[in-house]
């Protein structure tokens, strides 16, 4: 708090998030905005899930002791005045049920111009995924696709929604179905009502 009180222009501050073992790993680092290429891939099953684990994300030879602003710091620490909450109407939008909340709440500081930093003057464990693991393939696509969603008609276009819920339907076909036609979980009714933006 003290760090803080040294920068009256903060939007948000994090700290460095390590692992139970105590090293630094990519996907607790800071990343840049997303953009959408990457998601492309990774509806195809060309690229990971998460975001955080494609390299147009990275900052190239990010240094863990520095002190630096960034774009994007991880939701499972942030450090945030109260005026600048109030400002918001509230931290995070909870319309996001899993992930692009810390994103979003970023976004927001951007467009507000006020920085995002990260200080490695503290340290965090981060048990990163360890609840979401433990949820179902089908869950996890369903609901990163959910706030994928949400996320991309917020700060993109509405228009996307033309391609990106198709594409959806393809990504959950090819990664569920195509392996186990007869064990499909839902239709293309069902799987399109879980879209709720």
């Amino acid at each position: 708090v003290a760090w803080a009180d040294t920068k009256p222009s903060l939007g948000i501050a994090s700290c460095k998030l390590i692992t139970p073992k105590g090293s630094c790993h990519p996907a607790l680092r800071p990343i840049r905005l997303p953009h959408l290429k990457p998601y492309l891939l990774s509806y195809l099953g060309l690229q990971p899930f998460f975001c955080t684990v494609h390299p147009d994300f990275f900052y190239p030879n990010f240094d863990d002791d520095k002190e630096q602003a960034v774009d994007v710091v991880r939701g499972s620490f942030m450090l945030m005045r109260k005026e600048v909450i109030d400002s918001l109407g509230g931290a995070l939008d909870k319309g996001y049920f899993i992930l692009f909340e810390d994103v979003d709440l970023c976004r927001q500081m951007k467009e507000k111009k006020l920085p995002v930093f990260y200080t490695p003057k503290m340290s965090c464990i981060d048990y990163f995924g360890a609840s979401f693991d433990k949820k179902t393939p089908t869950f996890k696509y369903k609901n990163v696709s959910q706030s994928l969603l949400r996320y991309v008609i917020k700060w993109h276009s509405p228009m996307h929604v033309l391609w990106l819920i198709p594409l959806t339907l393809i990504g959950y076909i090819a990664r569920f179905a195509m392996p186990s036609p007869k064990k499909l979980p839902f239709t293309l009714k069902k799987f399109l009502r879980t879209f709720k933006v």
